[in-house]
């Protein structure tokens, strides 16, 4: 995304996983791997999330004339951001790891949810009387 997204100063690079095919405004530059035995695309959404091409961007991409949050970015300059990447085994094996930290970060916000949800209702008893604490 060519524009100033909350978190992402320059810009949003992300990975279409919810559906075959979208249709999306000229804001965005789209793009996939050519050769996907090449490089791991499991690999490139960690990449990207983690905003490691931020470093790159802020070399290529100006605020529009306007201050409205449009970022100047051409394809081409986009496209000759120099990345350097692992071997396709080791991308494969560190987006698995951050997979999984993904997945556990997921589960313990669900659970501190729940937890705070629990502590809600304990509050709730506890104001209303149904409860008593005995000291």
């Amino acid at each position: 995304n060519k524009s100033y997204s909350n978190g992402y100063p320059w810009g949003a690079t992300k990975r279409l996983n919810d559906f075959d095919k979208a249709v999306v405004t000229t804001l965005y530059i789209c793009f996939g791997i050519k050769n996907e035995g090449s490089a791991d695309p499991d690999f490139f959404e960690q990449f990207f999330n983690a905003n490691l091409l931020d470093k790159g961007l802020v070399k290529i991409a100006h605020e529009g004339g306007r201050a409205h949050g449009l970022l100047n970015v051409t394809q081409s300059d986009f496209f000759s951001l120099k990345i350097s990447i692992p071997e396709m085994k080791e991308q494969t094996a560190i987006a698995q790891v951050l997979q999984t930290a993904d997945f556990e970060i997921n589960l313990l916000k669900t659970k501190a949810e729940k937890l705070r949800e629990q502590k809600k209702g304990m509050m709730q008893k506890l104001m209303t009387g149904n409860v008593r604490v005995k000291i």
